[in-house]
């Protein structure tokens, strides 16, 4: 079933947590909610699974208005950041909860319930495991129980509230690979919160950022990538480097200590004001300048993998405006001390205004910053 929010708010208080919240999400759709601490994600999934009061707007869950239906009737599966496991049960019994408390009438018998927990456990690939508690397990193992548990009742939703935040990152990448898979051969729609960026990357069809409780945009990890609507966006799905730059008369340049650095820029945009040039460290193009033209100074270069990691400066600023930027090794090196020039032709280009965080010439921002 897909889902369907309309106009939905909601306040802590007099703090807004979710601001006028508007999108769809189609039957058998893997969204990702990211954004910084604070921004709406898990107010906004607490509202969908009807765990969360006091909120505004209409709530639909394929044809059915669920605003107003208590969250025990919306058939929604949901996994918790920190599992929910009840210590005193058994794995398999843990499974079957959702199934035995059900009323009466809607409860399978004995057998099938055994039947189902067993399938269930196979699915997710701890069926041996059935009779051990959940002290006796892994994160791993137990965020599997965790899906398999969310599962058993067939829900025709499944939410995801940062569910592999307590996992090691080795274990995180194996479980949320074999979790995009799962959600393939079931044919569900999921939802997850999640402040990993590459997380909601890898496994997402399509996500929603979220800035203070709005929707900043939503999109495929491609769309976000190649036409960001804001620089928070750009920034929050990646490291970036910005840049203050002029445009008039057709023409741009950068602005700052940087204004003499020699550099190829992207087209002006129409108009003229202060833009911001927001480009990936791995986006910007060094060549060694010629005799006599202005460069960026190379302060320090660092083997990183594949990369180097090169640490430049404008000439008359040194340190205080240096950024790092990351070159393919196979490339010919520059030497500390070397003067470079810049291709910024990759850059995304927005009006100064449009940042909500203002930064120096040369700043560079990541996720972490915002």
């Amino acid at each position: 079933m897909g889902v369907e929010l309309r106009d939905i708010s909601c306040l802590f208080g007099r703090t807004p947590a979710v601001r006028d919240i508007s999108l769809s999400v189609p039957e058998g759709e893997f969204l990702a909610l990211v954004g910084p601490s604070g921004a709406g994600k898990t107010t906004l999934l607490r509202i969908i699974a009807g765990l969360q009061p006091g909120y505004t707007g209409h709530v639909a869950i394929g044809t059915r208005d669920v605003t107003q239906v208590p969250a025990r009737q919306r058939n929604i599966g949901f996994v918790f950041q920190n599992y929910a496991l009840f210590r005193h049960m058994s794995v398999a019994d843990n499974v079957a909860f959702g199934l035995k408390v059900r009323p009466y009438r809607r409860r399978p018998n004995r057998a099938a319930i055994a039947a189902r927990v067993s399938e269930l456990l196979e699915l997710v690939q701890v069926g041996a495991l059935a009779k051990r508690y959940p002290a006796q397990l892994s994160g791993g193992q137990r965020q599997r129980v965790a899906l398999a548990r969310a599962l058993a009742t067939e829900p025709e939703l499944l939410l995801l509230d940062e569910p592999f935040g307590a996992l090691d990152p080795l274990v995180r990448k194996e479980i949320r690979t074999w979790l995009r898979g799962l959600h393939d051969r079931l044919g569900l729609t999921s939802i997850l919160v999640t402040h990993d960026q590459d997380e909601a990357l890898e496994v997402a069809d399509r996500i929603a950022v979220l800035r203070d409780g709005r929707l900043e945009q939503i999109g495929t990890p491609a769309m976000l990538e190649d036409a960001p609507a804001t620089p928070f966006v750009h920034r929050f799905l990646g490291e970036t480097v910005g840049f203050q730059a002029m445009s008039q008369a057709g023409s741009l340049r950068l602005e700052g200590a940087w204004r003499s650095v020699g550099a190829t820029l992207p087209p002006a945009p129409p108009g003229a004001g202060s833009v911001l040039l927001s480009v990936r460290p791995y986006a910007v193009g060094l060549a060694q300048t010629q005799p006599g033209q202005e460069g960026a100074r190379v302060l320090g270069v660092q083997r990183s993998g594949a990369f180097l990691r090169y640490r430049i400066a404008p000439s008359e600023a040194l340190e205080a405006e240096a950024v790092t930027l990351l070159v393919p090794a196979s490339l010919p090196a520059l030497s500390p001390g070397s003067l470079c020039a810049l291709d910024l032709s990759a850059a995304r280009l927005f009006p100064s205004a449009d940042d909500p965080m203002p930064q120096k010439a040369g700043r560079a921002v990541s996720a972490v910053d915002a």
